[in-house]
């Protein structure tokens, strides 16, 4: 994930507030799961989108729904989860 975030894409957080508090992946655009079909056009310029919430099972409806709409979008595994145990430096 590291590697993809260097090279340009996007990590959207679309858990709520309340989640994020715990911490954030650095440089994540907030936007939560009901607003995401708000931001289609404003993601549409993102070199690609690394989905992510709590344990990375609503995050793979919100890539798969912005695939359907030509976004290059990924689900990160197991959500900010994975992101605390494995990636955190």
């Amino acid at each position: 994930m590291q590697r993809l975030l260097a090279e340009g894409y996007a990590a959207v957080d679309i858990r709520d507030a309340e989640s994020r508090a715990y911490g954030m992946i650095p440089q994540s655009l907030v936007i939560p799961q009901d607003e995401i079909e708000l931001h289609i056009e404003e993601l549409r310029y993102k070199r690609g989108v690394i989905v992510y919430c709590a344990q990375g099972k609503i995050s793979v409806d919100v890539a798969e729904l912005l695939r359907e709409h030509g976004i290059e979008a990924y689900s990160l595994k197991r959500g900010y989860v994975s992101w605390v145990m494995y990636c955190v430096e």
